[in-house]
């Protein structure tokens, strides 16, 4: 009867993570947690201020996205609410090879405070559907070769699109139950 129920409680648990979606503004962050809810409407979305928080659910892990506005009077506080997720999901532009140095330097500055020891991130490089970066120049530009103690993995995506959500979704869900 026990195993039974070890059993019942595996299949029916469900794990919780919480993800915070960060990037440099008008890399798409809201537009990726809208496609990645299935609530996208295509319109033009405005600056979030502040933050949107939503939840998710999928193959027996209950997401809650932190959305964290991106514009620079923000970005002090990505530290705090980073700091307390599981894991992160950081937007490029991939579309936007100009702004890649300031990215960078986003990055390099989370990864360098205690907080980010051991947590996984994703890079995500949006708007895929635009002339755009490839992976490998992603990689270079923000010097991921360097990161050794975080797991990070990059998916080329096109939120607009919806192309490679799945894919975004399926890497959290993997990370959950790991």
């Amino acid at each position: 009867m026990g195993a039974l129920l070890a059993v019942a409680k595996r299949i029916f648990a469900t794990k919780k993570l919480d993800v915070c979606i960060l990037g440099l503004d008008n890399s798409g962050k809201t537009t990726i947690l809208e496609a990645m809810c299935g609530t996208l409407q295509l319109k033009n979305t405005v600056p979030t201020i502040g933050m949107n928080v939503k939840q998710l659910k999928s193959n027996g892990v209950t997401m809650k996205a932190f959305d964290l506005g991106g514009q620079q009077r923000f970005r002090s506080e990505w530290l705090r609410y980073a700091a307390e997720c599981d894991c992160i999901l950081y937007v490029v532009d991939a579309a936007d090879e100009r702004r890649l140095p300031e990215s960078r330097y986003e990055i390099n500055r989370l990864l360098e405070d205690a907080g980010f020891a051991q947590k996984p991130i994703l890079i995500v490089a949006n708007k895929c559907d635009l002339p755009h970066m490839e992976p490998e120049r992603i990689i270079q530009g923000l010097n991921l070769d360097y990161i050794t103690d975080n797991r990070w993995a990059v998916v080329p995506i096109s939120a607009m699109q919806r192309t490679r959500i799945p894919e975004v979704i399926k890497w959290l869900v993997g990370y959950a139950h790991n």
